[in-house]
């Protein structure tokens, strides 16, 4: 009887440590979660905060060659190369770093966020030059570029402007329902199968774009 007891007990012991482990253990990986999360979301919402401005400007610009009756091809790139020399969104250093954070959590997302961030680097290489050449004609100079190679700048500037621009607000669309959301699981897990409107404009985006 006292052997069966002493085994017992024995087992209790085990037990007890075992049910112990397996609850620190648990919340370690709660607390972990909840970690990621907070910094998922932070970074989430870093380059949402970025996005949001280059989908108004688009807008905006779009709006106001619209009211001046821009119809011309030649002067409607002018017009809205010369808006974005001065007025363009600015990309923060931290942008970069928070993209690479939240990569992994869409693939989608992340192929969007990649177009958007090489049209937008490529955007801002084709205004330096016809920038310069507004500085130049303000200073009372001749432009030392051309006219048609600056007008053939601004045409492929505000192309891969707009195109940045589509590629961020489906950015935006896609990070606040996997990642802003209160239920980003549930919504990926939902849309995996029943895909919303925008997602799938998003998801043909990128088939044109052969990813």
């Amino acid at each position: 009887m006292a052997g069966i007891t002493e085994f017992l007990n024995q087992w209790q012991t085990l037990i007890g440590s075992i049910i112990g482990g397996v609850v620190a253990l648990l919340a370690a990986l709660i607390v972990a979660f909840r970690v990621e999360r907070r910094e998922d979301l932070s970074a989430a919402m870093l380059v949402v905060s970025t996005l949001v401005p280059v989908r108004v400007a688009a807008r905006q610009l779009t709006a106001l060659a619209d009211e001046r009756n821009l119809t011309d091809p030649d002067e409607r790139a002018a017009f809205t190369a010369e808006k974005l020399v001065w007025l363009r969104p600015q990309m923060t250093p931290s942008l970069e770093p928070a993209i690479s954070r939240i990569m992994p959590i869409d693939v989608t997302a992340a192929a969007h966020l990649t177009f958007f961030l090489s049209r937008y680097s490529d955007m801002e290489k084709k205004l330096e030059p016809f920038g310069e050449a507004i500085r130049q004609h303000q200073q009372g100079r001749e432009p030392e570029r051309g006219q048609e190679y600056l007008m053939t700048d601004a045409k492929s500037a505000t192309r891969v402007f707009f195109e940045a621009a589509k590629h961020a607000e489906c950015a935006e669309h896609l990070l606040n329902r996997f990642v802003l959301s209160r239920t980003p699981l549930i919504n990926k897990v939902w849309c995996s199968v029943f895909p919303d409107q925008k997602t799938k404009e998003c998801r043909k985006m990128l088939e044109k774009n052969g990813t």
